[in-house]
């Protein structure tokens, strides 16, 4: 498990989940007192919030980025071919 956990996040889970996930005893995960979590999920939502915003300028859906990833890679394939 890799990741930004805030250390209170732990308790929020039962007795089971706290002592498998238990920040304090799984390698590879840091103590955090939660901001950094705080600051990651305020940078997705900005990139949210772009993207639905070029998505609207071209007139397009969140359902149609699968069909314009399939076109770009295929132009992509062709490119390279």
């Amino acid at each position: 498990m890799t990741g930004i956990l805030p250390i209170i996040h732990q308790m929020a889970h039962q007795l089971p989940c706290q002592a498998l996930w238990n920040p304090r005893w799984t390698k590879g995960l840091g103590l955090t007192g939660g901001e950094e979590h705080k600051l990651t999920r305020k940078e997705i939502r900005e990139g949210v919030t772009k993207i639905e915003e070029l998505l609207q300028s071209y007139n397009l859906k969140n359902g149609d980025l699968p069909l314009i990833h399939k076109e770009l890679e295929r132009k992509a394939i062709e490119i390279i071919d």
